[in-house]
């Protein structure tokens, strides 16, 4: 067989392959049982008011709207040590069951970087959504 004829039948089947995962319907991939009925904690490292306030409340309409099963959404706060009390209570307490969220400063990156005192969390192991 012909490198041609292969790369024709590979193109064929990866064409084919990706034609079959578009059709598949939406449900499938749904998560709304898991969410059904639960709330969202988003914990901030601020105190209450002021604009990081205002910006992540303007989000919780769209979150419960287009996150699956319309979770409920509250904040909670953890102001200090520039994030750093949230940071270090999302790394050491919180389940990774994607029900908590951490909103911090970006204070946080460098705190650790500098290796300051009070710093409990591994940078590297939270999962940024920038």
């Amino acid at each position: 067989m012909k490198a041609r004829d292969r790369g024709t039948k590979l193109s064929s089947l990866v064409t084919a392959l990706f034609v079959a995962l578009a059709l598949v319907p939406s449900y499938g991939f749904s998560q709304a049982s898991f969410f059904q009925g639960k709330t969202i904690t988003i914990i901030q490292g601020r105190d209450p008011g002021g604009t990081g306030d205002l910006r992540v409340k303007a989000l919780f309409p769209f979150l419960q709207k287009y996150i699956p099963g319309n979770p409920s959404i509250v904040s909670e706060y953890m102001p200090g040590g520039g994030s750093r009390k949230a940071a270090n209570h999302i790394y050491r307490t919180a389940r990774p069951d994607g029900l908590t969220i951490g909103n911090f400063s970006s204070a946080v990156v460098s705190l650790a970087v500098l290796g300051e005192s009070g710093v409990l969390y591994d940078i590297d192991k939270f999962f940024y959504v920038v």
